[in-house]
């Protein structure tokens, strides 16, 4: 799961209980004989923004990039290289 969708879930949570405390407000409220609270979503919980695939294509590339220099050295150098042994 990518962090977007865990934001995403966070507030969506966020939201539900919002929702929940405000109907337990508003119960309380009409049993005091005010007026109730609108229950409509609130400004405060904007979605989050979706990532740009730009991203992510960017961050593939890097690794496809990455990729080809670690597997120049083979184990048999990268010993020689860490036990000093002549190369050959």
């Amino acid at each position: 799961m990518s962090f977007y969708h865990r934001n995403l879930a966070r507030q969506q949570q966020q939201v539900a209980q919002w929702l929940q405390k405000r109907r337990q407000e508003n119960a309380q409220r009409r049993l005091a004989g005010e007026e109730a609270l609108p229950e409509e979503d609130p400004v405060l919980f904007k979605p989050p923004p979706e990532p740009s695939p730009l991203d992510g294509f960017l961050i593939v590339s890097q690794a496809r990039g990455a990729r080809p220099r670690s597997s120049c050295l083979s184990a048999g150098r990268a010993w020689r290289l860490i036990s000093g042994q002549p190369w050959r």
